[in-house]
């Protein structure tokens, strides 16, 4: 191994001077392997070179004389090596920079004291930052091993007296409450209602219903994060610890500032997904206390910012959907494809939902993007013909488009970044070409309805009519329900068509359809 690494470093020493310019030109992988951000610099002199990389000027400016927004100097001397960091203020602050370079010189000491040490033996977080993560979580609330009556018991033996409950018929103190809630548990105990139970409650408006029912109440749901700077800073948890580490091992603490996994300890973590084994055991830790998981980073003053889902869950015109379970029924029922990726695409203003199909066939070049050709359309038109027997409107890919290769990242997973890309590039001359035959013969209206509709749906959904097949799904489109609302107040003039109509016949002609039998 050590002889193929020599020879390889070898056989490159008459290349590594080529720009990385000229490397972006060969192909697209190596134009994406380029797209690096950070670079390591080793050199070998003691002296500094007369030539900086880049240097930061104070008076709230940044003077850019490097392409990488993080370079890390390391100048080799005889028995030290001297560090500098050249960083962009747009992209990181001091103290972030800083525990860059302090986690750098920890992994250097662990491999100079431990020359044998495997990479996956490094623990990637510095003594400081471990310090650091222990004093924010020191002060984790602990279990209370009582149930929500047993506290008010509590309270109720303490302070039998006080007001417990006002409403507008009458006051009840705590242990008026208590007399009146031990009868209602009698009851339940009568009729062997114990725990894991679940019981509706169904009272009369007053002071024995929620408040929350009260004549003229309206609940409205709301949500605020804990700063106006940023919308995915969510502040610190103020009853619970948290630890971010690495997706594939659980055990592995991250350093601060890197993306990860969110642990949350505590008692305040529900119990898991109610009648959902899978999901709690997939979100849910066995091996620590009470964990649950999503993906975040930790901030250098112990905040989090959220950086997205772990899973593919999306959330498309108000409609959240799992992207997994749209491939896992294409390559249930379409036995002719060997892979397919599903992805959410802007390519105009629109968001709509894309399956890139592989059918197998071998590229012999750098092309992604494959041949509508007629086996593909037969494919598609088999799985147009399917999904909705499984799936909802919303759910179906409004565009399928074939691969030649799938593009892989340098960890061998599907590249959908690039995929989206791609697509979102795509002129919609481009994207109308990717269209089965049988939404392609149906863009000319036949009847004054379908002229109409689909005239009014080019409007409501703000796209070209040209791009509009009547065998389109209205929701595939782009549609959700405020567009729909919107559609039903256009057509009311000309008939009584309803938002359910819409959801029954999203299918453009069946609904042009609909309106007129409505008419007549």
């Amino acid at each position: 191994m050590l002889i193929w690494i020599q020879q390889r470093t070898m056989d490159s020493i008459p290349y590594e001077h080529v720009w990385l310019q000229k490397l972006k030109e060969l192909s697209p992988d190596c134009a994406t392997a380029c797209k690096f951000e950070n670079l390591l610099v080793i050199q070998p002199q003691s002296k500094p070179h007369p030539r900086t990389i880049g240097k930061l000027v104070d008076g709230g400016f940044n003077v850019r004389l490097h392409s990488y927004d993080f370079v890390l100097e390391c100048g080799l001397e005889v028995d030290h090596i001297n560090a500098t960091a050249h960083y962009e203020y747009d992209c990181l602050n001091t103290d972030r920079a800083s525990a860059i370079v302090n986690q750098f010189a920890s992994i250097l000491a662990l491999i100079h004291t431990n020359p044998e040490v495997s990479i996956s033996a490094i623990s990637g977080i510095s003594p400081g930052d471990l310090t650091q993560l222990q004093r924010w979580n020191k002060a984790t609330p602990g279990a209370v091993d009582l149930c929500v009556h047993g506290i008010i018991l509590r309270h109720t033996l303490a302070h039998p007296n006080s007001l417990a409950v006002s409403s507008w018929d009458e006051d009840m103190t705590y242990i008026e409450l208590d007399r009146l809630s031990s009868r209602v548990a009698a009851c339940l105990r009568k009729r062997h209602i114990g725990p894991e139970y679940s019981v509706a409650l169904h009272f009369q408006r007053s002071s024995s219903a929620h408040h929350a029912e009260k004549p003229g109440t309206r609940c409205v749901e709301q949500f605020s994060v804990t700063s106006t700077s940023n919308p995915a800073h969510i502040g610190t948890s103020s009853s619970a610890a948290t630890w971010i580490v690495d997706p594939e091992d659980h055990d592995r603490l991250l350093p601060i500032g890197a993306m990860g996994e969110l642990l949350i300890e505590g008692p305040i973590v529900g119990r898991g997904y109610l009648n959902e084994p899978e999901k709690t055991s997939a979100a849910f830790i066995d091996s620590l206390p009470d964990c649950a998981l999503s993906e975040y980073s930790l901030q250098m003053d112990g905040s989090l910012v959220y950086i997205g889902r772990k899973d593919n869950q999306i959330k498309l015109r108000g409609q959240r959907l799992e992207l997994g379970e749209v491939e896992y029924q294409i390559l249930q029922y379409a036995v002719d494809v060997k892979d397919a990726i599903v992805e959410l695409v802007i390519p105009d203003r629109q968001p709509i939902l894309i399956a890139f199909l592989w059918l197998g066939d071998e590229a012999g070049d750098d092309e992604i993007l494959g041949d509508f050709n007629s086996t593909f359309q037969s494919v598609v038109q088999m799985i147009e013909a399917v999904l909705p027997d499984h799936l909802p409107s919303y759910m179906i890919p409004s565009r399928f488009l074939p691969l030649r290769r799938v593009p892989q990242t340098y960890t061998g997973k599907a590249d959908r970044k690039r995929l989206r890309e791609m697509a979102a590039s795509l002129s919609p001359e481009q994207m109308q070409s990717f269209q089965t035959a049988t939404r392609k013969q149906r863009l000319v209206a036949t009847t004054e309805s379908e002229r109409l509709l689909q005239e009014l749906v080019a409007n409501v959904l703000d796209i070209h009519q040209s791009e509009i097949s009547l065998e389109s799904n209205f929701f595939q489109l782009g549609g959700d329900s405020l567009t729909a609302m919107r559609l039903v107040s256009c057509l009311r003039k000309m008939c009584n068509v309803r938002v359910t109509d819409i959801y029954k016949q999203p299918v453009l002609s069946r609904l042009a359809e609909r309106m007129d039998i409505k008419i007549a």
